[in-house]
């Protein structure tokens, strides 16, 4: 815990020298490209709100299953190999990953990409996160408030049961503090919700879901349980 101690430390003192884009800053930069927004599902959907919301057009959605979906609040659907996007334009093009995956199938989308020819492609998610607010009062904290907060940001370290547990929380504090997400570390092989271990002495016949996004929680709830009564509320679509 020593050596995350240290590294904690040093990402909370140096903050101060990275410049940090907000989210409103990181979507302006994109409305003089030519976007492509990579899948065309929940996530895909919601990053089309958020890009229409900034006044940033989108040309079109990639998806391999386009021959089944036309088109998406009038932005046409194409796979990625479409014959009409020349090299040049792929080449000048930004292709926005819009699908929740973990970085190895991120990483193979993007081969896959670029071996079509497209040279610009970042991770929604590495935008999206932008959203996240340092508290209940700051979106951005200023040098002053981190330092108020080191203490706590430091000590949370003793809370966490395992070295790998400490480091992912190493990695969010300095990939929030920067807004910098490409590098972040993750969990591999995890379950995300409903772990075979979570007590469940009450039984799930009742379920409340509040955050439902596509319904994979409730898929894999019934997958395994008798579900008399299922809320799931989604704010976000």
């Amino acid at each position: 815990m020593i050596a995350q101690l240290s590294d904690l430390q040093n990402i909370i003192k140096n903050r101060h020298q990275f410049r940090t884009r907000s989210y409103d800053e990181a979507l302006a930069a994109f409305k003089e490209t030519k976007v492509l927004i990579y899948g065309a599902g929940a996530f895909g959907k919601e990053m089309l709100a958020d890009l229409k919301s900034h006044a940033v057009p989108i040309q079109a959605f990639l998806d391999k299953n386009a021959y089944k979906i036309n088109s998406i609040a009038d932005v046409p659907v194409y796979p990625p190999d479409e014959a009409s996007f020349t090299l040049e334009y792929r080449e000048n093009c930004l292709v926005i990953i819009s699908i929740v995956l973990n970085r190895e199938k991120r990483e193979q989308i993007k081969k896959y990409l670029l071996a079509l020819g497209y040279q610009k492609i970042i991770d929604a998610q590495t935008i999206r996160a932008k959203r996240v607010p340092y508290n209940e009062t700051d979106m951005e904290p200023n040098n002053e408030i981190i330092e108020k907060d080191a203490k706590d940001l430091l000590s949370a370290l003793d809370l966490f049961a395992d070295n790998h547990s400490r480091e992912i929380y190493e990695s969010c504090i300095n990939c929030h503090l920067r807004r910098e997400y490409e590098n972040a570390l993750e969990s591999p092989n995890t379950i995300q919700y409903l772990v075979s271990n979570t007590p469940q002495n009450k039984g799930t016949s009742r379920f409340i879901d509040c955050g439902a996004y596509t319904g994979d929680t409730l898929k894999s709830l019934i997958s395994r349980n008798t579900i008399q009564v299922y809320c799931g509320f989604e704010p976000g679509l």
